[in-house]
């Protein structure tokens, strides 16, 4: 396996890759990408093979994160944290100055790499009204905000 600075942030722009990701949600219990309007990446090794996933929805100041996802067999190799940094320079090129998530699984590792649970009422207008925090994910998911 490659060593995490050798991943490659790639934009998703075919249905192969948007069935391949949404495969990955569905075994992971996670809901499916909407590729129309998300921005999907693929975080690929040297050799081309697909470490993970990701998703990035809003504009600046603030941006949704998410379909973040470490595949199977790629997971326990500090992967998680070099993609998350990975996403994150790009959610800063955008000039976001804020990043948000909703997660029902992954609150410990978001937490270890600075993000902080919030009340989901306190989600700016922009990010409660996207089809993630109004329908997709359930109301059980912690919000997790990170300031860039």
């Amino acid at each position: 396996m490659s060593a995490p600075r050798d991943l490659e942030l790639v934009p998703i722009g075919d249905a192969s890759d948007v069935a391949a990701l949404n495969a990955a949600l569905r075994a992971a219990g996670l809901p499916e990408a909407n590729a129309d309007r998300v921005d999907l990446f693929k975080f690929v090794h040297p050799s081309r093979e697909v470490a993970g996933y990701a998703g990035l929805e809003g504009e600046a100041p603030d941006i949704l994160l998410r379909s973040f996802i470490v595949r199977d067999g790629e997971r326990g190799a500090g992967l998680g944290a070099a993609m998350l940094a990975s996403v994150l320079a790009e959610v800063r090129s955008r000039s976001a100055t804020r990043v948000w998530l909703l997660t029902t699984t992954a609150a410990a590792f978001f937490s270890k790499n600075g993000f902080q649970k919030i009340e989901r009422a306190a989600a700016p207008a922009t990010i409660s009204k996207t089809e993630e925090f109004a329908s997709v994910c359930p109301s059980t998911a912690i919000c997790m905000w990170k300031d860039l």
